[in-house]
């Protein structure tokens, strides 16, 4: 629950966290404010053995308080939460609401929902100005799912070749009791099945200039 800073060095230089597909490369679960924040971290290669989030998790504590780290210039590549019902390949969030902005979500996979970001429990995720591209589920939200009572704002990202295989919502989907709030996005060659995708939805999703 400390405020601490892990950052790259430099201004044009980031600091490489390979996790070797052995674990995940951070977890916020004790309360973390927008004062606990990651800056200039390329994470490649992490992997969850059970449980979400192969690259980042922000989860809540045992008092029910979620993590709202600060999460800026990053990359998040190559990670993994394969096991059975795993969500969040890159990074997932539970009751918990996070600032993602201004990063690159490459590569990522989850063998249930959200190959790249992962929403859920009433979380409350800002991203901002990021490219969410080439993440994979096996289910629904290849990019960006958001379910559970959850308020994404997806703002100025770049959202494409995400895959959804067996669900909707290639680049994005949106479903129970959620709501997306997507501005000036750009949204391209996603691919959902059967359908969605681009955006596949079951709840509301505003959609302004993307």
């Amino acid at each position: 629950g400390k405020a601490i800073k892990v950052a790259g060095l430099k201004s044009t230089q980031s600091a490489i966290i390979d996790c070797e597909k052995k674990s995940r490369a951070f977890t916020f679960n004790n309360a973390e404010t927008s004062a606990s924040i990651l800056r200039r971290i390329v994470i490649i290669s992490g992997k969850t053995g059970t449980g979400d989030g192969g690259g980042i998790l922000c989860a809540e504590n045992t008092s029910g308080y979620g993590a709202s780290p600060t999460i800026e210039f990053c990359t998040i590549a190559s990670c993994s939460a394969p096991g059975d019902g795993n969500d969040g390949g890159g990074i997932s969030c539970h009751k918990s609401s996070p600032t993602i902005k201004d990063c690159r979500i490459y590569f990522n996979s989850a063998k249930d929902k959200g190959g790249g970001i992962h929403c859920t429990d009433e979380s409350s995720p800002t991203i901002e100005r990021c490219t969410v591209l080439n993440n994979a589920a096996v289910d629904s939200g290849g990019g960006i799912y958001c379910s559970q009572e959850s308020v994404a704002t997806i703002r100025s990202c770049f959202i494409a070749y995400n895959t959804a295989a067996h669900d909707s919502g290639g680049g994005i989907f949106c479903n129970n009791n959620s709501d997306c709030l997507i501005q000036n996005c750009v949204i391209v060659r996603n691919n959902g099945t059967p359908y969605g995708g681009g955006i596949g939805m079951v709840m509301r999703v505003d959609v302004l200039h993307a």
